[in-house]
């Protein structure tokens, strides 16, 4: 049964707001606070001269000790009374406390004057003691609520401790209804109630409900959504994690000036394994600024190839900042774009988009300048190209333009960067892991939100992945059959699965498949085509790389530390 309580005395605040939480547990109700005055609260209060001195008020029975008024705070029923009752009841509180008890009004004056005379000569000596004069209603004080039972669990507002923990997850991330109420469930029965029985999953105080937890997520996103203040918030995250061993940051507000320039936004962030900057545009000058302070954190720094989308913006900044790097595109993106533009029926070839796309991949693929020009006249004279000019018009402007071809067809790419990956993809695919799986594919994350995702759990476990994977790889982690060659230890298993599916392979050729025609020349039959012939060519070139046209490629796994560009 509710326990009947009315004047209190609390020796300190927290025990009050203990007690006043149990009332409201036992009446499943809510107490807002309907006044306050200023000094309400305050620690370490002296009494003074200047103070009133009193025996007692409406809620503080005399005891026989004189006291001075700190301050007052008002609380009421969320449901409760009219709050003129209240003002009328302070009203006739004024009233009693100016009226004079006829029996004790001598012995009243004489220690309110000597109590004075104290105060007046050394306050200090004046021992003062804190206490909280509480009324608190009965039971049956709550008439415009039930107080018990499921309607009176289901009426309850949302626990300030359960709000405040919601707040905190969805700030570290979470994004789902279903994974913020696991963690509520959790952070009730452990912590609020840890040793107790736990409370009824119908008490919407403690377990919200998919409407509350959406209300408390808006309200936060909004809170976060202003530019000024999110951007108060990233100075925070960067103040805390400048701390951090080997990180190195450099962060610049955004801010609009009173002759009406503006200051703009960059944030760049190093640690010994990743990289990531945002710049205020996806501009040409923004860009190049962000390379320009990690060329001065990284001074030994000098790639000598990029690969990019076709962003002129990264192109530009690019060629900017390393004019001694080549600049590339990545044969995967030039592929979908060339298929997304062929497939529009307004461009006039998506019925024979796969004749475009044969004559545009004869373009990129040729070996040698000779190759190039001769794929180059088959685009020109083809029917295709002189009877649709947006297919002309596309093509001269953008990836025919000038110096463009250099970027994409095989003939121009560097001897000392023969690979037979020329994709960043896998970019693509980590981005598409930090949408889907880390933001949940949301679009309205603030600034500090996706940093903070990024920083401390996207880039993190990608990076624990990677480390994860060379161990595994390694033959520290596990013994390596005897069969396998000494040069495919401490290989990806895709690479050794690879080469040694090869090399087996090769167990069918036999010395005359393979005829020397020159020195360090070979001449070898193709495993497909009986046919079909491809030549070898070991002799040192003037880059002191080997010739091959042949039709399998050649893999090479290169690792690099993990970046990001987040734009």
């Amino acid at each position: 049964m509710p326990r009947a309580i009315s004047q209190t005395v609390f020796s300190s605040f927290n025990e009050f707001d203990r007690n006043l939480k149990e009332l409201e547990e036992e009446t499943a109700s809510q107490y807002i606070t309907h006044k306050k005055q200023a000094d309400f609260g305050k620690a370490n209060v002296q009494p003074s001269v200047k103070k009133t001195t009193y025996w007692k008020l409406k809620y503080v029975e005399y005891d026989g000790v004189p006291f001075q008024l700190v301050g007052t705070k008002v609380y009421g029923c969320h449901l409760g009374k009219d709050r003129n009752v209240r003002q009328k009841e302070k009203y006739q509180a004024k009233k009693q406390q100016q009226a004079i008890a006829e029996d004790t009004k001598q012995s009243r004056d004489l220690a309110s004057a000597a109590l004075k005379a104290a105060l007046a000569k050394t306050p200090s000596e004046v021992e003062a003691i804190v206490e909280y004069h509480t009324c608190f209603p009965t039971i049956d004080d709550h008439q415009n609520h039930p107080t018990v039972g499921q309607v009176a669990e289901l009426r309850e507002s949302v626990d300030d401790r359960v709000s405040d923990k919601i707040k905190s997850l969805i700030l570290a991330g979470a994004r789902k209804v279903c994974e913020i109420k696991r963690h509520v469930r959790t952070f009730v029965n452990d912590e609020l109630f840890r040793g107790q029985p736990p409370p009824s999953s119908s008490r919407r105080k403690y377990f919200p409900t998919d409407r509350d937890i959406w209300n408390i997520m808006g309200q936060t996103r909004d809170s976060t959504r202003n530019t000024q203040q999110d951007q108060a918030n990233l100075q925070i995250l960067c103040d805390r994690w400048s701390t951090q061993e080997d990180c190195t940051i450099k962060f610049r507000p955004s801010e609009l000036h009173e002759d009406g320039t503006t200051t703009k936004m960059l944030f760049c962030y190093q640690t010994a394994w990743q990289r990531v900057f945002v710049p205020h545009s996806e501009r040409t000058e923004d860009i190049r600024e962000a390379l320009q302070v990690f060329k001065a954190w990284n001074p030994e720094w000098h790639p000598s190839h990029f690969m990019v989308d076709f962003c002129e913006a990264e192109i530009g900044a690019l060629e900017a900042e390393f004019q001694d790097s080549e600049v590339l595109l990545c044969d995967f993106h030039r592929e979908k774009a060339w298929v997304e533009w062929v497939r529009k029926k307004d461009h006039g070839v998506s019925d024979v988009q796969d004749t475009v796309l044969e004559l545009l991949r004869d373009v990129a693929s040729a070996a040698t300048l000779e190759e190039y020009e001769e794929s180059l006249s088959r685009l020109h004279d083809s029917s295709v190209w002189q009877e649709n000019e947006k297919l002309r018009t596309w093509l001269n402007n953008k990836w025919l333009k000038d110096t463009c071809p250099r970027r994409w067809v095989q003939a121009f790419k560097d001897e000392n960067l023969k690979v037979a990956i020329y994709t960043n993809n896998g970019v693509e695919r980590q981005n598409e892991t930090l949408k889907y799986s880390h933001l949940d594919g949301s679009k309205t994350r603030s600034l500090s939100d996706m940093l903070t995702t990024v920083v401390t759990d996207f880039l993190p476990t990608a990076h624990r992945k990677y480390i994860q994977l060379n161990v595994t790889f390694s033959s520290c982690y596990r013994k390596y059959h005897e069969s396998l060659p000494p040069f495919l230890k401490d290989r990806p298993r895709g690479v050794v699965t690879h080469i040694m599916s090869r090399l087996s392979e090769a167990q069918c050729y036999e010395e005359s498949d393979i005829l020397p025609i020159g020195p360090g020349i070979f001449r070898v039959k193709s495993a497909s085509s009986q046919s079909q012939h491809h030549t070898v060519n070991f002799e040192p070139s003037t880059n002191n790389m080997p010739s091959f046209t042949i039709t399998t490629p050649i893999g090479i796994i290169i690792t690099t530390p993990i970046s990001a560009n987040v734009l």
